[in-house]
This record gives structure tokens, C-alpha cells and sequence, in this order.
């Protein structure tokens, strides 16, 4: 497993993973839970890391860049 990109925002990330998931590419989120709760985003908190298999992520890395304008 390895991290693909780290966000602040929660929306963002699952639009991520929406967008990895539509390409076929199985996604896992790890974040820190309080800023979750609390909606904080500052010192890591609020942190989510888009983690994909390590055999996925040239894949993964080309599935988002394909969709940028």
C-alpha cells in the first residue's frame, strides 16, 4: 500500500476516490479522525490520504491526471 496524495478536505478526498473507483482501481482512506468531527483542518488534523496498492499506483496517478482541464 502506498499513498497517492494526501488532502485537507474530506469532500475532496472522496471525489478522489470516486474518481479511482470509476477506473477500477480499489481506494482506501486513511484519515485522522478528530478533525473529522471537530472540522478542524489546521496542524494535520482533518488530513486524508488517498492510498492505493503499490502495483496500482502508476495507474492510479494516470486516472487523475487525465480528468484535469
Amino acid at each position: 500500500m502506498v499513498t497517492l496524495v494526501c488532502v485537507n478536505n474530506p469532500v475532496e478526498a472522496e471525489i478522489i476516490m470516486a474518481r479511482l473507483r470509476s477506473a477500477g482501481i480499489p481506494v482506501y482512506n486513511k484519515h485522522e479522525a478528530a478533525g473529522t468531527v471537530y472540522g478542524i483542518t489546521v496542524d494535520g488534523l482533518g488530513k486524508q490520504e488517498i492510498i492505493v496498492r503499490a502495483e496500482d499506483l502508476l495507474e492510479a496517478q494516470a486516472a487523475l491526471e487525465k480528468d484535469e482541464c
